[in-house]
């Protein structure tokens, strides 16, 4: 079951990808001028449409109360010459009836004069309720003061003549004519105003309809920007990585993605470049794996052909001595090929999630003394130093599971300190949990080499030419800790040796089991 510690072997220098690789983990930063996200992009061009149509919207509403507004200045001024032309008409006929009533006198005339100069009157005062500009007023005003002058010269004359008709219609002749004069000068004023209002009136609908013309131009080139942008920034690198993924797929391994576009499909992009990658790294490192499998098979069969060829029969039968020596050689080399396929087993069992596992709740100390024991005499260059403590560890788990992990530990800290030495296994509680720590002092693990120590079918670049193994042992440990709830960790310098720490939950004490005398088997 002795592995080695899994370390990845260094991918064989591919150059321009792994440059390449990095050049687009740079270019995917964000950089003055690079392009923004769809989500960014997509929310400037909503801010920039939303924009222009809330000023198209608060344009609209300027421009029709403007229109508003000139209409009601427009239809004031029309009303102003129609009370104009009113009280023209009405003045003409007040002068008229006057004269009847100085001609016939009658109760009749003098009422029906009295109603046309109240008439008069009220024409006059509804003129100035429609007057909108100062000069307007004055000119509403002089009109007043004509009429005003037009009945007191009246009413003196027939003072005066005592009614005489011609001398009364020579009197007030001229300020009739005068507040006629004024009505005209009214109206005229009235009518030139109609027309500046209605010349700013064409002004402002002329500037509505461009206004109109301008933001429906403006949306339209909006949108069709929007969807030329979308298509050749978003769609086009979006289909270039469609296009990638299925030439990958149709076994084009060295198909990659264009790193552009928006950030999200730079990422996806960049994500799916790395994943060939790794995929491709990985074809390599399971043929590499293979290389190492049959390599390491072959040597045990080579020792086992060249041990079954000393017995012969053209050699004759051996001695007692010698056929010992040669069943110890054959036992070993059988062993060592079956911990081997084992670990394929196991690693294939834990990549296919079909590693079962039996919990029962034992003192893990007999566990740890045996794989110990197992151990002990495989190496005369070894010191196996064990601490236990005196107090039971129980711990629910399989119990052939975790002498697989132990014995995993031990075979490494023996195999990877080959000078000899010194290897220590302790086991102790700590708080809910049951900690052993597996010690040797041999060639230690690289820093860099660290973070991979646990990945399957890798193996540490110093070691792997000098020292058997696949590199399958620390993954398969890794997966049956995690699986008891528990956690491996690993420390090491380079020269001074490994601690590998291994936590597990502690059994609960009320349901703990005596412990079984019989030793677990080796075999997953």
């Amino acid at each position: 079951m002795a592995e080695s510690y899994a370390v990845g072997r260094p991918a064989p220098a591919s150059g321009p990808r792994e440059s390449r690789l990095h050049e687009d983990k740079r270019r995917l930063g964000r950089r003055p001028g690079a392009p923004r996200s769809v989500k960014g992009a997509m929310t400037l061009a909503s801010v920039v449409l939303t924009a222009l149509t809330l000023v198209a919207a608060a344009a609209l509403v300027v421009l029709t109360t403007l229109l508003r507004h000139g209409a009601a200045e427009l239809g004031a001024s029309v009303e102003s010459v129609r009370l104009a032309e009113e009280t023209h008409l009405a003045l003409l006929g007040h002068t008229r009836l006057s004269n009847q009533a100085l001609l016939t006198p009658s109760a009749s005339h003098a009422e029906e004069l009295q109603r046309s100069e109240d008439a008069l009157v009220l024409s006059l005062r509804e003129l100035m309720q429609y007057a909108t500009t100062q000069e307007e007023r004055a000119a509403v005003q002089d009109v007043q003061r004509r009429v005003a002058a037009y009945f007191a010269v009246r009413e003196e004359a027939v003072k005066r003549t005592g009614g005489e008709f011609l001398k009364v219609r020579q009197a007030t002749l001229q300020p009739v004519e005068d507040a006629l004069a004024a009505l005209d000068a009214l109206v005229d004023l009235n009518v030139l105003q109609a027309r500046t209002v209605q010349r700013r009136l064409d002004g402002l609908d002329h500037l509505a309809n461009v206004m109109g013309v301008l933001v429906a131009v403006s949306l339209v080139l909006g949108v069709l920007m929007l969807l030329w942008w979308f298509r050749t920034w978003a769609l086009q690198p979006l289909f270039q990585i469609s296009s990638a993924i299925r030439a990958y797929a149709d076994g084009e391994r060295e198909a990659r993605a264009p790193i552009q576009g928006p950030d999200e499909l730079r990422a996806i992009a960049t994500t799916f470049n790395n994943l060939a990658s790794v995929l491709e790294q990985q074809n390599r490192t399971r043929l590499t794996f293979l290389a190492g499998v049959a390599h390491d098979l072959r040597t045990p069969l080579s020792t086992v052909k060249v041990a079954l060829g000393t017995l012969s029969p053209q050699r004759g039968p051996p001695d007692e001595t010698r056929l010992q020596r040669v069943i110890s050689m054959l036992t070993a080399q059988v062993d060592r090929m079956d911990r081997q396929l084992t670990d394929l087993l196991d690693a294939a069992r834990v990549e296919a999630g079909e590693l079962a596992l039996r919990f029962e709740r034992r003192d893990i100390r007999e566990f740890i003394a045996q794989a110990v024991e197992l151990y002990r005499p495989s190496s005369l260059r070894h010191e196996l130093v064990l601490d236990l403590g005196e107090a039971p560890l129980w711990v629910e788990c399989d119990p052939v599971r975790i002498f697989q992990v132990v014995t995993n530990l031990v075979s490494n800290a023996i195999k990877y300190s080959p000078a000899g030495g010194c290897v220590e296994v302790r086991a102790r509680r700590e708080g809910d949990h049951v900690t052993l720590w597996v010690t040797d002092h041999g060639v230690g693990i690289p820093e860099e080499e660290m973070p991979r120590i646990f990945e399957p079918f890798r193996r540490a670049a110093a070691t792997a030419d000098g020292i058997p193994g696949v590199g399958l042992g620390l993954s398969v440990v890794r997966r049956i800790v995690k699986a008891h709830r528990g956690r491996i960790t690993v420390s090491s310098q380079v020269g001074v040796g490994t601690t590998f720490r291994v936590e597990l939950p502690q059994a609960p004490l009320a349901s703990v089991c005596p412990p079984r005398p019989e030793a677990p088997s080796t075999s997953a």
